[in-house]
């Protein structure tokens, strides 16, 4: 491969005058029949370095004195000064005027480039700004347009925190009614059963509005002594109706000797059933083996609890690894590319670290850990 030869602009004006020097002084010593005065051309040439027009044309001036200066005082050995050698200095004068003019052309040529290039380099910089603005704007009305959703749903949860209340309130002094009835048939324990069902998850959908009413007031959630695999057990009855729809098989795989953690649990259930409807939907288009979704849970050492979502599904492109928990980064047609980057918040928010890795075949398995208790 042909490299171009740099010169800096100093350099090229010291070798001008160096080789000015030596030209000289040998075209003072030789017989003025020899015209060694032709090489200043290449000194003209050496100027084109110097990206100077000043330069250029001042030194040419001055190469053209030095020709005819060597002329009158050349040390040779007496050929006289004849008509040939003075056209010989003339002709070298031209030649150095036409060198300098095409030396010329080349400090405006390269110029040009230069501007040209410097412009090409604005241009695909002023698009590349563009480009970041125009997805800065996306992404704020995208913002935007959720800031709105945010506060149609703290509305909606203060308004359904007070019927929730209600359901509670009803259910203990239904309770208290029935333990007043005489008697303990089939029937009132039923009764007991599913009025104590009512009350348990009524106040399970007031802590969920509650942690979504205090989410847009930016209180702290409070954590607490949690037991990871009742938090798996109870999202998993949760979600199993929908995993049936989309034919996946949940298995939870639970290591009964997990300590306990610490965290919200409302929060950790929002985790697992983001991290599992991800899972059973990636698995959705599977035809050629079993769309089976397992959730593990293990402790490490003494100090974190591990808990992972492993699919057979689609699996993951290794160049998205590091942007699918990004805030918009979606590969669902519908999705808003929100739910792993707030899982990711929440779990960092714990003290935790929220990942995920390919599986050796079939699949993706995302992971997570928080503290134990202690």
């Amino acid at each position: 491969m042909i490299k171009s030869i740099q010169i800096s602009p100093t350099f090229a004006k010291g070798l001008a005058i160096g080789a000015t020097l030596f030209i000289f002084g040998i075209d003072w010593l030789t017989p003025t029949l020899i015209n060694i005065s032709i090489f200043y051309s290449c000194v003209i040439v050496m100027l084109a370095w110097t990206n100077s027009l000043r330069w250029l044309w001042g030194w040419t001036l001055l190469t053209i004195i030095l020709t005819f200066a060597d002329l009158s005082m050349g040390n040779g050995p007496g050929l006289g000064y004849t008509w040939v050698e003075s056209t010989n200095r003339y002709i070298t004068a031209f030649m150095l005027i036409v060198t300098a003019g095409f030396a010329h052309f080349s400090i405006l040529l390269g110029r040009k480039l230069v501007t040209q290039e410097r412009l090409l380099a604005e241009i695909a910089e002023r698009k590349r700004a563009e480009e970041s603005l125009r997805k800065a704007q996306d992404d704020l009305a995208r913002i935007s347009r959720i800031t709105t959703m945010g506060e149609l749903a703290a509305s909606i949860a203060h308004e359904v925190n007070q019927p929730l209340s209600g359901i509670v309130i009803n259910g203990n002094a239904a309770l208290r009614w029935l333990a007043n009835v005489e008697g303990s048939s089939e029937g009132l324990n039923e009764a007991r059963q599913a009025t104590e069902r009512i009350i348990r998850d009524g106040k399970r959908a007031g802590d969920v509005i509650l942690r979504l009413r205090n989410a847009f007031k930016s209180t702290p959630s409070e954590k607490s002594k949690v037991n990871v695999n009742e938090i798996v057990r109870e999202v998993v009855l949760l979600v199993r109706p929908e995993a049936d729809k989309l034919k996946v098989t949940l298995r939870a795989d639970l290591d009964e000797q997990v300590p306990p953690a610490l965290g919200d649990p409302v929060q950790l259930q929002q985790v697992i059933l983001n991290l599992i409807l991800n899972g059973a939907e990636a698995m959705s288009t599977i035809t050629e083996h079993s769309r089976e979704l397992v959730i593990r849970t293990k402790s490490q050492g003494n100090e974190t609890v591990w808990v992972e979502v492993q699919d057979a599904g689609v699996g993951l492109n290794p160049d998205q690894l590091d942007k699918i928990f990004e805030a918009f980064h979606t590969s669902k047609p519908g999705g808003m590319g929100m739910g792993l980057s707030i899982s990711r918040s929440i779990v960092e928010n714990h003290g935790g670290r929220l990942g995920a890795k390919a599986n050796p075949g079939p699949g993706a398995t995302f992971h997570f850990s928080i503290p134990q208790f202690h």
